[in-house]
């Protein structure tokens, strides 16, 4: 081992190996060594003959052990020395307004500009070695786990999450934290994002087909389980600039799509229509039932309505679906203004105001239960299928019986239309709307 020879660049404890290998070597004065474990001196091997790549990762070994012996010299044991996190690193490089990039990664990938903007900060700064330097020049490895790419991807699109409720925030994030959570433990630990294959994709496919065989969970439930981590590993991909390759790509299983069944005009006419069949139910939820009816409405929109967006005695009597205090909207065309007509007239004539009782973050789903209950209890659902957003199945079941134009239906249903028409023009006058709105009412003579 020889001491090695630089050119223009003081390297003080730059070794090189007879196998050409270079080296971080240090001597630890005496007055130390008992802090240091009885230690004479510090070695690292910088993994490289490169010349080049030797002096890079001597500058990072070297702020790695400066910030060792500011800690020794303060009387701070090597064994009670805390080394910055790769988070901490990443969080103090954000402080200076740099994105944290390894050593390793500046070596594989040069960024001339990017290395000068560095050096610019690091002399603005006085030149410290240290974590300050590490944070700079990215002393550490960024080996990004999975969970860290949750974190990130969250981060990114909480602009999404302003103006939803902590119940649609909930609903939004618990699906793609469940799916982290549940590869996680497949792999028995947050493993590096690079670490993760398509063998190791593929052995979590098998496991999730064993849990489909044994009935723990449906195809639907596993191919949403593997898209919700496909998406945030495309995401943090595309806005990285890694050229990791995504192995959750064209990973899926084959799944069996069962339509959500509609009621028939008949069943809820001889059903529900006739006899006292909810009499026991509450009157609100009973008035939010028979409200989705002839609105194509589903829970959450009745459930959401203020009650200035009833208009009960207007000249054409009519809610407004639009974001309130109490809700978002699911998409900008899901706003719309329904006329009233039918048993959603005569719902609403009861409930001037609304549902007040179910007009919160978790509403719809009281109101779902409490309706579902009932219809099981009395035997109202057509089939063990139906649910009560089979309510908004039978309604387009009927707009296209009564041939109301399509892009109307669509309006209706708050579905964006796939015809550019669609997007020209006022619309539809409520006039019109509920011209062709009366059709349904024929439905119920």
């Amino acid at each position: 081992m020889r001491k090695a020879t630089t050119h223009g660049f003081k390297a003080r404890y730059l070794y090189i190996r007879g196998d050409g290998n270079y080296l971080y070597r240090r001597a630890i004065p005496p007055g130390y060594r008992i802090l240091a474990n009885r230690r004479s001196e510090f070695k690292e091997s910088l993994r490289t003959k490169d010349y080049n790549v030797a002096i890079v990762r001597y500058g990072e070994t070297h702020s790695k052990y400066e910030a060792i012996f500011d800690q020794l010299r303060r009387g701070i044991a090597l064994k009670d020395q805390k080394a910055p996190t790769l988070d901490e690193l990443k969080s103090k490089a954000a402080s200076y307004g740099l994105l944290y990039k390894s050593i390793d990664a500046h070596i594989s990938k040069p960024d001339l500009k990017d290395i000068a903007a560095r050096i610019g900060k690091w002399r603005e700064l006085g030149e410290p070695t240290g974590p300050e330097m590490d944070a700079i020049f990215g002393s550490l490895p960024d080996e990004t786990t999975l969970r860290q790419v949750l974190t990130f991807y969250e981060e990114q699109n909480r602009g999404d999450l302003i103006g939803l409720t902590s119940r649609e925030v909930s609903k939004k994030l618990t699906p793609v934290r469940s799916a982290v959570d549940r590869f996680v433990t497949f792999a028995k630990a947050d493993i590096p994002l690079k670490n993760i294959n398509k063998g190791m994709v593929n052995a979590y496919r098998s496991h999730l087909i064993h849990q489909i065989e044994t009935g723990s969970i449906q195809a639907n439930t596993a191919n949403k389980l593997l898209m919700h981590v496909r998406k945030i590993i495309t995401f943090y991909i595309n806005n990285m600039d890694t050229d990791y390759s995504n192995p959750f790509l064209g990973i899926r299983l084959k799944e069996e799509k069962a339509a959500r069944p509609a009621f028939t005009v008949t069943f809820i006419k001889t059903k529900w229509l006739s006899g006292n069949h909810f009499t026991s139910l509450n009157e609100e939820a009973r008035g939010a039932l028979f409200a989705m009816i002839d609105t194509g409405c589903g829970p959450k929109e009745v459930c959401g309505l203020a009650p200035e967006d009833i208009h009960v005695e207007a000249e054409i009597p009519h809610i407004i679906v639009r974001q309130n205090q109490y809700r978002s909207l699911k998409t900008a065309h899901r706003g719309r203004i329904i006329p009233l007509v039918g048993q959603s007239l005569l719902a609403f004539q009861k409930n001037p105001n609304g549902f007040p009782s179910y007009r919160r973050p978790t509403g719809q789903d009281a109101l779902s239960g409490v309706i579902m209950k009932h219809l099981r209890s009395n035997n109202l659902l057509e089939t063990t299928g139906h649910t009560v957003y089979s309510l908004r199945h039978l309604f387009m079941d009927r707009m296209r019986k009564h041939q109301l134009p399509e892009e109307l239906q669509s309006y209706l249903m708050g579905h964006k239309h796939p015809t550019m028409g669609a997007h020209y023009g006022s619309g539809y006058e409520t006039s019109h709307v509920l011209s062709y709105m009366k059709k349904l009412e024929l439905d119920w003579k």
